[in-house]
Formats: C-alpha cells, structure tokens, sequence
C-alpha cells in the first residue's frame, strides 16, 4: 500500500520521496542548486543558454539531472580551455541560434 500525504485539500499528493536523479526542482530550488541567482537562471532560460527545462502550463520545472548534465558540459580543465569553449556573457551571440534560419546580411 502506498503512503500518500496532503497537507490540505488544495496540495498535491506525494508518494515518499523521489530518487534523487529524477528530483523535479522548481526554478529557485534549480538556482540555488547551481548556486545561481534565480534571475541568471531566468536569462539563461530566455537565451538558450541555460540547463534543460519543462514546461507544464506556465510552470517551468528542471530535472536534476539536467541541471547536472549542464554543469558537467561546461567543466574545463584551464582558463584557456573555458575562454574557447564557453559565453563570456548570459547571450553571447556567437553562441546563440539565429533566428529564424536567417544567415547575416551585412555588407562586408
């Protein structure tokens, strides 16, 4: 038999406690998991740049095992190793998509 809990009639179920690699975390418990500002996290978010994420109506929602993913895809092991791989700003543009599929018309 399965243990649920509702602190009231307007909370969500829970069923113990989940494993720790599928622990779904809101965007403040993501931020202070990396150790962010929930705001950098929201600017990572609107770039592009940032950890995956869900969305279940407006609610935005991380995995953390996505959090982790994106760390461990920005460890560098010297300076000159991070300086080539990784934004020096949240929106770089040599690191963002285009938009919508259109190359640079500038004149040369």
């Amino acid at each position: 038999m399965q243990n649920f809990s509702v602190a009231s009639s307007n909370t969500v179920p829970t069923i113990g406690r989940l494993p720790e690699h599928n622990e779904i975390l809101k965007p403040l418990d993501a931020a202070a998991y990396l150790q962010l500002s929930p705001s950098t996290l929201a600017k990572l978010r609107l770039y592009g740049t940032g950890p995956r994420y869900t969305k279940a109506g407006r609610a935005v929602r991380y995995r953390r095992s996505d959090l982790d993913a994106w760390i461990d895809a920005r460890l560098a092991g010297s300076t000159t190793d991070a300086d080539c791989r990784l934004p020096k700003r949240l929106a770089d543009p040599a690191h963002l998509p285009a938009k919508g599929g259109r190359q640079d018309r500038s004149v040369h």
